[in-house]
């Protein structure tokens, strides 16, 4: 099945959940005519993908091509960024094409040349295929960059096949990224990302118990594929209608004061006193200031806070400015088969 969602992107922090134009199409409707295409996973959407997905426009650009990037979805893991905050990024950067297409049973038992004639070739005419290097597809893995230009003279494409990037002579990929969100050096993924790492969603209802302590703060509504940094107390940067704040941001369970054991995700804004509840929020983690613990006594809480707070309020250190990114409601793409979903970018 096969999703086409029109773009309504504008200049201001949008909730995905608000996007309900949307069109389901058979899979043998899909055509795009005319295309440069990158092929992988895109998990991270890190520099090393950036290298294609630039390529990717600047040829769609010289040639009048439509450009398409093709990911290749692995359910079942957390992710770097969701399904919904990938499609945001890409819809920014231009490219007018974005198809997730899911790694099934089906596909993966897909022989190579299945691929490369009945998915790449009939369903999107690609004039030119962009690829890192080490890139592999069909069934168990068989196909290499060497197969591909080899179907690619067969069937009238050209391959462009790039080396993986180096930062510091660690190769970027989105595996060695995850490792360092779950260590929770978001300074150092923000090197390998070209961004930062970033969490969206709705402000709901708590506990309340950070304005009883005089600190309070916007909650976030968790999703259960987002791959979140450990418990801890973070620098953030927070986007609330398309104006950016400094922000301290707990993540963990607040052992001094809650005993439901539930992961949270609480701002406290910085300079700000509005009405957040169901507003969507950006949180962009910049550094960890400490690892979250247990204090003896709320007294000693709020000291710590005051701690925090004074520690960010002076640094003013913020990143580029970058396309507000709307919040994502989560969902997972699921079934036994094939899927692919395409979001077609128009211009208004």
């Amino acid at each position: 099945m096969i999703t086409k969602r029109k773009n309504r992107y504008t200049n201001h922090l949008k909730c995905f959940y608000e996007e309900t134009d949307v069109k389901k199409l058979a899979y043998n409707d899909v055509n795009i005519a005319d295309a440069v295409v990158a092929l992988g996973k895109f998990e991270g959407l890190h520099k090393g993908h950036m290298l294609l997905i630039n390529k990717v426009l600047q040829l769609s650009h010289e040639a009048g091509k439509q450009s398409v990037v093709f990911s290749i979805d692995m359910p079942g893991t957390k992710r770097i960024y969701t399904i919904p905050e990938r499609d945001r990024l890409l819809e920014e950067l231009g490219i007018d094409w974005n198809v997730t297409c899911e790694f099934t049973k089906k596909f993966a038992a897909m022989k190579p040349e299945t691929f490369v004639k009945d998915v790449l070739v009939e369903r999107l005419h690609p004039e030119y295929v962009v690829v890192g290097n080490d890139f592999r597809f069909g069934k168990n893995r068989q196909g290499d960059v060497t197969m591909l230009q080899e179907y690619g003279t067969r069937y009238g494409f050209e391959v462009l096949a790039f080396e993986k990037l180096r930062e510091q002579g660690t190769i970027i990929s989105s595996s060695y990224i995850r490792e360092q969100i779950e260590q929770g050096a978001v300074d150092v993924v923000r090197e390998y990302m070209g961004r930062p790492y970033s969490i969206s969603g709705i402000v709901q209802y708590g506990k309340q118990l950070g304005a009883t302590i005089g600190f309070p703060t916007a909650n976030l509504i968790q999703t259960e594929e987002k791959l979140l940094v450990p418990n801890g107390v973070y620098e953030t940067r927070v986007t609330v209608n398309n104006q950016h704040y400094r922000g301290v941001t707990n993540v963990g369970d607040n052992p001094t004061v809650d005993a439901d054991h539930k992961i949270k995700v609480e701002t406290n804004i910085l300079d700000f006193n509005e009405n957040l509840y169901g507003t969507c929020l950006k949180i962009e983690f910049l550094r960890q200031i400490r690892k979250e613990i247990k204090f003896d006594s709320i007294e000693a809480l709020k000291n710590q806070i005051k701690s925090d707070i004074l520690e960010v309020a002076p640094v003013a250190q913020w990143i580029e400015q970058w396309p507000p990114e709307p919040c994502a409601e989560v969902r997972f793409l699921s079934g036994a088969f094939l899927y692919i979903v395409v979001r077609r970018r128009t211009y208004e």
